[in-house]
């Protein structure tokens, strides 16, 4: 993990200015008290990486986030894909709406919270994940379309299915 970035290199990540957007975003997604320190730059910004901004898509619409662009930095490399908004996040990813552009077709894509920065574990949790639904052909079951490793970040595009949340 990096070091805690300056004030000007939070201000420039909020700009959308950093050089070193994708480390920046990773050291926020390890670190409470930067979080705290960029939301005091952008009091009004809603905070990329905060529970609260997670939806339940279908389920209760006026919930939903829309992107964030100050979250960019964690889906930059995921260029086939136009991200609408954020599902849902746990403990292990966040899952956004998106378009798949060259199909121009409806997906759901899981992102690996903590990137390249996951322990051996929680890489093979997500590979497993993607595994065994990628082996069910059943139609209670997501179809997963692709999975891979961007330069910064484990994910994975699936069926996007409208509706309401397990829990």
């Amino acid at each position: 993990m990096i070091p805690c970035p300056s004030q000007d290199d939070l201000r420039q990540f909020l700009l959308g200015e950093s050089p070193r957007p994708l480390e920046i975003a990773d050291h926020l997604a390890a670190c409470e008290s930067c979080r705290i320190r960029i939301r005091a730059l952008s009091p009004n910004a809603a905070d990329p990486l905060a529970d609260s901004t997670h939806a339940s898509d279908g389920y209760a619409p006026e919930r939903l986030t829309p992107f964030n662009p100050l979250a960019d930095a964690f889906l930059s490399s995921l260029k086939d894909y136009e991200i609408l908004h954020e599902i849902h996040r746990g403990g292990q990813g966040v899952v956004y709406k998106a378009i798949q552009k060259s199909t121009k077709r409806t997906v759901a894509v899981k992102v690996l919270l903590s990137g390249l920065s996951a322990s051996e574990e929680q890489r093979q949790r997500f590979e497993r994940e993607i595994n065994l639904a990628a082996s069910i052909q059943h139609p209670g079951i997501v179809t997963i379309y692709e999975s891979g490793l961007t330069e910064q970040r484990y994910f994975y595009a699936m069926e996007y299915v409208a509706g309401q949340t397990l829990d």
